[in-house]
């Protein structure tokens, strides 16, 4: 049976979401001048529509552009696709040059490149269907997605199944797929975010702006905001029939950039793009937790109301706070297992209480000194295992039925003018004599976190975890903190 030695300074913890530069990636997206007044459209016309393409992935590169999003519109002839999804065209002349030479421009800049337009299919009855295709080539210039469009705007496109399509990017983010007309429809757009949990769309559109709810950056903006989903938005620009309108939106945090004129222009956003967006992160106090069964440990307070009152002035409050430093030696025993707490803490009162607390921060409420030897159920019941633990644990209030409960339980302590505002542990030294030939033994340190992590973990020269020599057959384990924990709280 293994039996692990675990100290825990502090509750168990959720995922941990930071604000660094790898939480975020480059995006750009492109208002294009178009014509959709043009009836005189030539390969020539597509080949520099392409070339005007080429352009701006160069220049997107400079800024370092993960993924540029191209309208739908800019490219307007007519082209057979085929079965290209997984094909890398490059080079390739089976392939219409002008997926070929997207293709390289995509390698030869090592970005996501996403375009939209006119794909030419003959079905196996020799019928031809026109749809509106999005295509995604990566990094090497492979096809990683196509997506036809599911609300066709008009009578020339052909309507196709159902796909609800999404692709994945090698900086972590799968993107949902939708075109124009799409986002005003239950599918696919809202059904990848509902259903599948996908919270980055790529939204090509040529949109027609109508007042006084329908111009594109307004539609483009709700849209993200009532599903709460990053959109990159990119529109052509013919101002004369109402085209213009290309953003990026953060959901309910609003847009980073966006551009909705009157005058015909080509033009490239470029932003840094949050992965996480902190409105969809959870809240510290939605994590669900099982509760340890703590109330068979044997344990001791750490420090009672009465210790401390014996440690606070007497008399009238001079100041604003009052520190109070306690040294604590101590040993806790339950069946065969003794621990020894060498600890020095410092407690921090005010006249004015602290903020309400994270659900994993104890800093203004009570700790305990447990052992216990025995065996312990997981998963609330699901199964048992033995298991040995000497650790330092929170509790909302001074009782041990308290202990192994979220800090949003918490009770200010106030001894008179006084409030209980932090808790730092200085010095820690935890020591257990265990069986050598049976017992698996490792730390187990969590503590406060911030922003919305919930919990945090410790550098590793934060402290020491020291195993003897086995002698005859038992071995002395210690946990030692190394520096001064003076900003992290337990």
């Amino acid at each position: 049976m293994e039996i692990p030695f675990v100290c825990r300074f502090a509750v168990s913890g959720a995922p941990i979401y930071t604000t660094s530069t790898t939480d975020y990636y480059t995006a750009a997206v492109v208002e294009l001048a178009t014509s959709r007044t043009s009836n005189n459209v030539t390969n020539e016309n597509l080949i520099e529509n392409v070339d005007v393409y080429i352009e701006y992935i160069s220049n997107a590169s400079l800024s370092q552009v993960d993924i540029i999003v191209f309208p739908e519109g800019g490219l307007t002839e007519s082209v057979e696709v085929g079965d290209i999804s997984g094909a890398t065209p490059c080079n390739i002349t089976a392939y219409h040059q002008v997926l070929a030479t997207l293709s390289c421009a995509a390698r030869q800049y090592s970005m996501y490149v996403v375009v939209t337009l006119p794909e030419i299919y003959n079905n196996a009855f020799n019928k031809t269907h026109l749809f509106t295709t999005s295509l995604v080539f990566n990094r090497n210039g492979t096809v990683t997605a196509r997506y036809r469009k599911y609300h066709p705007y008009g009578k020339s496109a052909t309507k196709p199944p159902l796909e609800l399509t999404y692709f994945e990017t090698d900086f972590g983010v799968t993107f949902g797929m939708l075109i124009s007309f799409d986002i005003q429809f239950l599918e696919p757009g809202i059904v990848l975010a509902r259903d599948r949990g996908i919270k980055h769309f790529v939204f090509p559109n040529c949109w027609v702006s109508a007042l006084p709810f329908f111009t594109a950056v307004q539609t483009q903006w709700a849209w993200a905001y009532g599903l709460d989903v990053v959109l990159l938005a990119s529109g052509c620009n013919d101002p004369l029939h109402g085209g213009t309108g290309s953003g990026v939106y953060l959901g309910r945090q609003g847009a980073l950039q966006y551009l909705q004129t009157s005058h015909s222009t080509s033009t490239m956003l470029v932003a840094r793009v949050p992965k996480y967006l902190v409105s969809s992160l959870p809240q510290n106090n939605s994590l669900f937790l099982l509760r340890d069964y703590v109330d068979v440990y044997e344990s001791r307070l750490l420090m009672s109301t009465e210790d401390v009152k014996s440690l606070l002035p007497s008399g009238p409050v001079e100041n604003s706070s009052v520190e109070v430093r306690v040294a604590t030696d101590t040993t806790v025993c339950h069946n065969q297992l003794c621990c020894d707490f060498q600890l020095k803490v410092s407690t921090n009162f005010s006249t004015t209480p602290a903020d309400p607390p994270r659900a994993d921060d104890f800093s203004t409420s009570s700790y305990r000194l447990v052992a216990f030897d025995g065996v312990r159920s997981y998963g609330g019941g699901v199964a048992t295992g033995g298991i040995q633990v000497c650790a330092i644990i929170p509790c909302v209030n001074e009782s041990l039925s308290s202990c192994a409960m979220p800090a949003l339980s918490a009770q200010f302590v106030k001894l008179g003018p006084l409030y209980k505002v932090s808790t730092v542990f200085e010095a820690i030294t935890i020591s257990t004599t265990i069986l050598y030939n049976s017992t698996f033994v490792y730390p187990d340190i969590l503590v406060t976190g911030s922003g919305y992590s919930y919990g945090a973990l410790v550098s590793s020269d934060i402290f020491s975890f020291v195993a003897s020599d086995p002698l005859n057959g038992s071995q002395r384990v210690t946990l030692k903190e190394e520096n001064e924990l003076s900003s992290i709280r337990p």
